[in-house]
């Protein structure tokens, strides 16, 4: 057996062995998201759906369809990166790509005024740039030139977990992107989402 042949064995065997390891990582990681996750979402309302996106290793979804003022709806999916194929997860890795999770909400009202943030190039046309909150570049189109106090308080707290945020007049009026690996998991869900029904309150 030449050196070409050991290499191509022994790269093989990494690469088997990684998957076996990492596709328990990622699942337990998942079940535990997805335990997380219910805790809270379930302060909202009852839950109508929930299950796996493919397997417990690939991430997990919710949905309460008939959630609790404010709210009217909410969605929920976490997504993890593909720890178990070790070029892949390098490639994300080199594109800053984490586990996220992806908030939807419809609210019983349309916001009176819209609000982006975390957004990476300029704001869309007709926002008025805002005051930075949590590191994140805000953006307002309606009334007032601030997002209010409590929205404020909230890109504050979650900023370091927020990829991007938009809240807007079209439905789903709420869109919230996460990180998962920053922390966010640490406190309990119930916390968050109490959080997130003070913006409108």
């Amino acid at each position: 057996m030449d050196v070409g042949q050991q290499i191509v064995i022994a790269v093989s065997l990494v690469l088997v062995v990684w998957y076996l390891v990492f596709s328990f990582v990622n699942r337990k990681r998942g079940i535990a998201v997805y335990h997380w996750l219910r805790e809270g979402v379930e302060t909202l309302g009852p839950l109508a759906d929930a299950g796996w996106v493919g397997s417990a290793a690939s991430g997990g979804r919710m949905a309460v369809t008939k959630a609790l003022p404010p709210f009217q709806r909410v969605e929920l999916i976490f997504l993890l990166q593909s720890r178990e194929i070790l070029p892949l997860w390098l490639f994300n890795l080199g594109r800053n790509k984490r586990d996220e999770l992806i908030l939807k909400a419809w609210l019983r009202r349309p916001p009176l005024q819209q609000v982006e943030a975390g957004f990476k190039d300029s704001p869309l046309v007709g926002y008025r740039p805002a005051e930075k909150a949590g590191g994140l570049a805000v953006a307002v189109k309606g009334e007032g030139a601030a997002p209010g106090k409590t929205l404020r308080a909230f890109l504050e707290r979650y900023g370091e977990h927020i990829v991007s945020f938009s809240l807007q007049r079209g439905k789903p009026h709420l869109i919230i992107r996460l990180r998962l690996e920053s922390g966010l998991d640490a406190a309990p869900s119930a916390e968050f989402f109490r959080d997130l029904q003070r913006i409108f309150s």
